[in-house]
């Protein structure tokens, strides 16, 4: 009868000890050892503004800009530049975008887009700088590369996790001479029309 009692003891012993080990074995699966878990997710945010000022500037090129200003909002009003044959434009500069980033934050990325079209068909325009302005000074990569068309179009420059090589704090990007510049190439004589530049900062916090 002891002997039988025992028997019993010992299946349920093993038993338990089979339980143990698979819901240990489950754990271990889902959370395999030195995994890094998040228990919560950041949620990036994007603000966008339109620039409080867009000058030209006599830099990157000869060829002049007319209204310059125009290139604050979309509302077919042009800034404009006539090229000749291998001709570039200055640069058009736009800053006072009026952002108001949180200290907290940390900056993830820098998103410009310019609405520009050429006179002429044949994509003899393309777009020879486009640079980031921080404190005052032109800097970080250079992402321009949009051949223009006939069509008012937007081309996007940086995105949500693009910093254009640069370390961004909100101080930088909130700063009133915080913005980007842009200048054209022509292939054949023709006339850039830009409509508007506007700006995006994306962050976390």
């Amino acid at each position: 009868m002891i002997t039988s009692y025992l028997r019993l003891a010992l299946v349920l012993v093993a038993i338990a000890a089979t339980l143990l080990l698979g819901n240990n074995a489950q754990a271990s699966s889902k959370y395999p050892r030195g995994s890094v878990h998040k228990t919560s997710t950041q949620t990036i945010i994007a603000a966008t503004k339109n620039p409080g000022s867009v000058v030209a500037v006599a830099s990157g090129g000869i060829a002049l800009w007319t209204g310059p200003s125009n290139a604050k909002t979309s509302n077919n009003a042009y800034a404009s530049s006539s090229l000749e044959t291998i001709e570039t434009t200055y640069q058009l500069k736009a800053t006072g975008f009026g952002f108001s980033i949180p200290s907290t934050a940390t900056v993830t990325g820098i998103q410009v887009d310019i609405e520009s079209r050429e006179g002429l068909p044949g994509t003899q325009i393309q777009e020879s700088v486009v640079k980031l302005v921080v404190g005052g000074s032109v800097r970080g990569l250079n992402r321009a590369g949009c051949y223009l068309t006939t069509e008012d179009t937007y081309c996007q420059h940086g995105w949500t996790l693009d910093t254009w090589g640069l370390t961004l704090t909100p101080s930088d990007v909130n700063s009133s001479n915080f913005g980007a510049v842009v200048s054209y190439f022509a292939m054949t004589d023709d006339t850039v029309y830009v409509d508007h530049i506007r700006m995006t900062v994306y962050y976390e916090d």
